[in-house]
């Protein structure tokens, strides 16, 4: 229940709900007023006096004791102004809706002195004025947590802002962290690679020095090797050394020798290989100039073939000049001439390349089909006396002929031989 006073800083009334603060002059205000006041005001004075007043000075808080009339519930008696205070109310909310060119002052202008009891008057005002100032304290309590709410959330905003750029940072720095360790972990390969190099240099630049040491002692001569040795002193890491000297030199002269021995052998196989291969090239050229003495004599037998063949083609041009002959002899020089053990139809053989070679095999020999003999039956009736023609071609001239071609070929045989050399026995008494 509200206090019949009131804060003249914030025109609120003193309630059971905020502490009430007095300064040293007597007034009395709501705390936090007070204090918000002496925080915004240039200098510490009195809201209402202006005297000068200290904080250490402020009553922070004061108690009232509500009476028991206050605490009562209200009755009938009290309950009646309420009452009438309503019915006014609605009758002039009436009156407006019915007269809306009076003027609003004429309506409300109800004071205090129509109610019979003026106490209540007062009572209802200032519950008006509690509820008033509770509205306006939830206003301002709203607009504060209007911008508390603004203020978290442009925070929140920049929050979010921060976090996707912290994330964006968060990824770059990922990537270069996973990119760190992929070159960290490639720098620890290149040190371990470096490590191993340079250990196994130094055991290559001791072996060199063990190698160059013993290199001196295998090609120098004793003084340079007492000289060596003397450098070396005494003790037992030169113990060790010439130990080490030693048995390289051991090894080295069982591995001189294991070499000899592979050379001596080596040169024994190599001589027997030589006797060998002489013996072979003396064979083979023994070989060589006899099938260049059977080549020269192919290739006589071979032109004197050829000569022969030349032969044997003019004499068959002028046996074949002599079947063209007319009628009845010219048939009988053909069926001669074919059923004789010639080869079928004149082919004579000759020299060919193999198919699958260059080279000429000249103890190839051909063989020629002949025809068999087919014996001609006899006639069933008397045979008939074949007539010659009337005149036959002069066989002088043919003769004559053929001595006058072999005469221009060089040939030394005479008219005899000729005919004997071209036509059997049984055509040349034939014909001549």
């Amino acid at each position: 229940m509200p206090i019949r006073a009131h804060c003249t800083i914030c025109s609120d009334f003193f309630d059971n709900e905020r502490d009430v603060a007095a300064v040293p002059c007597g007034h009395t205000f709501h705390q936090a007023c007070l204090l918000q006041w002496f925080d915004t005001a240039p200098s510490r004075t009195c809201p209402q006096c202006r005297n000068q007043v200290s904080k250490r000075h402020i009553i922070n808080k004061l108690f009232f004791d509500v009476t028991l009339e206050e605490q009562a519930a209200p009755d009938a008696e009290t309950l009646q102004p309420l009452l009438n205070l309503k019915v006014v109310l609605m009758s002039r909310t009436f009156s407006m809706w019915l007269f809306p060119e009076q003027e609003e002052g004429e309506f409300w202008g109800v004071t205090p002195q129509a109610f019979p009891n003026g106490v209540l008057c007062v009572v209802f005002q200032n519950e008006l004025d509690k509820v008033k100032a509770q509205l306006s304290l939830k206003e301002k309590e709203k607009r504060e947590c209007q911008a508390v709410v603004d203020g978290l959330r442009d925070t929140l905003d920049v929050r979010n802002a921060t976090i996707e750029s912290l994330q964006k940072m968060l990824g770059e720095t990922e990537m270069l962290c996973s990119s760190l360790k992929k070159q960290m972990k490639f720098l620890e390969q290149q040190q371990e690679d470096n490590r191993s190099s340079k250990e196994e240099a130094r055991r290559l630049r001791n072996k060199l020095r063990t190698m160059e040491r013993i290199e001196l002692l295998l090609q120098s001569q004793r003084p340079e090797v007492e000289e060596m040795i003397r450098e070396m002193g005494v003790g037992q890491a030169a113990v060790e050394q010439l130990a080490i000297y030693c048995v390289s030199l051991k090894k080295e002269y069982e591995n001189l020798k294991e070499a000899r021995k592979i050379s001596g052998e080596m040169t024994e196989k190599l001589k027997k290989e030589l006797f060998s291969v002489n013996n072979e090239l003396q064979k083979t050229t023994s070989e060589l100039e006899k099938t260049k003495e059977e080549l020269k004599s192919s290739q006589k037998d071979l032109k004197n073939a050829d000569k022969e063949i030349l032969s044997l083609k003019k004499k068959i041009d002028i046996l074949q000049d002599t079947l063209k002959v007319p009628s009845v002899t010219r048939e009988t020089l053909s069926r001669l001439v074919f059923e004789s053990p010639c080869p079928v139809e004149l082919q004579h053989p000759k020299l060919h390349r193999p198919a699958h070679s260059n080279e000429i095999n000249l103890d190839a020999t051909y063989d020629v089909d002949t025809p068999e003999h087919q014996p001609c039956a006899a006639p069933l009736g008397p045979a008939k006396r074949q007539k010659l023609d009337k005149k036959p071609p002069p066989v002088v001239n043919l003769a004559k002929k053929v001595l006058k071609e072999t005469v221009e070929n060089g040939a030394d045989d005479l008219e005899d031989d000729a005919l004997k050399g071209l036509l059997p026995a049984f055509i040349r008494n034939s014909v001549l």
